[in-house]
């Protein structure tokens, strides 16, 4: 599955309504914002680039000949009028397709990134402008029609889907993130805060000191406590991307307007 996503989106981080950042409203409106954006591309980086909706509009084409991803020689087969039968994968499942068939029908449209809820289905919509509102959303990720009212899977014809892509953010993750901006404004403006600081690997009186840098802590972690523990709880294996899963019956779906970034 194609990842599209280049960025967090639809963050409502809210430093000050934390409850646990102090002079947030002394900073300047360029350092806060800087400091918001700052923490919430980190957060978003660490939790496996996941969380976010994003808003996507893509064309679903229904090719007959795209579903032939795999053909078995010596298998006679033909794309014309002949009638010839052409084998193909289709969700995991192999069947015979006529050659000379140009429209069939799929139930079913897999979309290129899940999403966590219906009503983050914006429209669907065919290529003669007739809106579908027959469908039901499957896992997160499937588009289903009932039977008898499957999708148009004809030559030349498509479906085009805009919707809200991705996990919406939980709660505890946007406080950590604003709990990490408080922390980055106050080092940019000279404050105190709890963002560590290099020192050197030493030894003096029996004593060793040895801190790490904050991009170099393990797993993308800040070294404070409490916002570590949100991403050991929403990533513990320290993923850098979600997972995906490809087959030979995957079907691409085109981009038309990708959802931007903050």
């Amino acid at each position: 599955m194609a990842q599209t996503r280049t960025g967090p989106c639809s963050w409502d981080v809210d430093p000050g309504g934390t409850g646990c950042c102090t002079g947030w409203d002394d900073h300047t409106p360029e350092v806060q914002d800087q400091a918001v954006d700052l923490a919430t591309w980190w957060m978003w980086a660490a939790t496996a680039r996941r969380y976010g909706l994003c808003e996507l509009t893509i064309e679903a084409c229904q090719s007959g000949e795209g579903a032939r991803t795999y053909r078995a020689f010596p298998v006679e087969y033909s794309t014309g009028s002949g009638g010839s039968w052409v084998p193909f994968m289709n969700g995991g499942q192999w069947f015979n397709g006529g050659g000379g068939s140009c429209c069939e029908s799929r139930c079913a449209i897999e979309l290129p990134e899940p999403t966590d809820n219906a009503d983050n289905i914006i429209s669907v919509t065919t290529s003669a402008g007739e809106e579908i509102t027959d469908w039901v959303l499957e896992d997160g990720l499937y588009l289903v029609r009932p039977p008898g009212s499957c999708w148009p899977w004809c030559c030349g014809s498509n479906v085009t889907i805009t919707y809200l892509a991705g996990v919406t953010p939980p709660d505890m993750l946007l406080h950590a993130t604003g709990v990490l901006a408080c922390e980055f404004a106050a080092s940019c403006t000279g404050g105190q805060c709890r963002l560590p600081r290099q020192i050197s690997a030493m030894s003096q009186l029996g004593v060793s000191v040895d801190f790490g840098t904050l991009g170099n802590t393990v797993g993308m972690r800040t070294g404070i406590a409490d916002i570590d523990s949100v991403i050991s709880t929403l990533n513990p294996a320290g993923l850098r991307r979600p997972p995906s899963i490809r087959t030979a019956s995957t079907r691409s779906t085109r981009t038309i307007t990708p959802g931007g970034s903050m």
